[in-house]
């Protein structure tokens, strides 16, 4: 574990050879590097209005890598948010989203601040839940079963995030998600 908060994280994208599966993802954090193979791991992000936080989660092993920012100006925070590398186009008419997938975005979008508010409120009472099962299965050796909850918290903030940023009646009164 690396206490130095000032330390630079700097990330590595290796390619192997052929198909995605043998692409390695390279972390250096000072004078130790991190190789987490893309076949092997899992990834999540959680960016708050003030942090980055990036999980690692092993898929057949015993252990999530946590990676937490420093502060980040406002600015960087809106590029982190407005930057998706599996998304291509905004545009819910394209081919890609199927009829169910364009139906879930426009009651997204339509939702009133009351139900967004209570939902995302209910998503984070969940993800809170997980986290404890987590530290509970960590407590009792149980790794696997701790890793898999830490990756369902980790999934449940992210959708409480993207379910608050994609409803203007939430965003309208001021709420950001954290």
């Amino acid at each position: 574990m690396d206490n130095n908060p000032g330390r630079a994280i700097n990330v590595e994208y290796l390619e192997g050879d052929g198909a995605v599966e043998g692409d390695t993802l390279i972390v250096k954090l000072g004078e130790t590097d991190f190789a987490f193979s893309l076949k092997d791991h899992s990834f999540s992000k959680f960016i708050s209005s003030t942090q980055i936080t990036v999980a690692v989660m092993a898929n057949d092993t015993d252990y999530t890598a946590w990676f937490n920012s420093s502060v980040i100006t406002p600015e960087g925070i809106k590029e982190a948010n407005n930057y998706d590398a599996t998304v291509g186009d905004n545009d819910i008419s394209d081919p890609d989203f199927t009829v169910e997938e364009q139906e879930l975005i426009y009651f997204l979008r339509s939702l009133d601040f009351d139900t967004v508010l209570d939902t995302v409120s209910g998503i984070h009472r969940e993800a809170d839940q997980s986290k404890s099962k987590a530290a509970m299965h960590l407590r009792v050796g149980r790794i696997q079963t701790a890793n898999a909850f830490d990756k369902q918290a980790a999934n449940l903030e992210q959708l409480a995030y993207l379910l608050g940023k994609a409803n203007k009646d939430y965003i309208a009164h001021g709420y950001q998600v954290e």
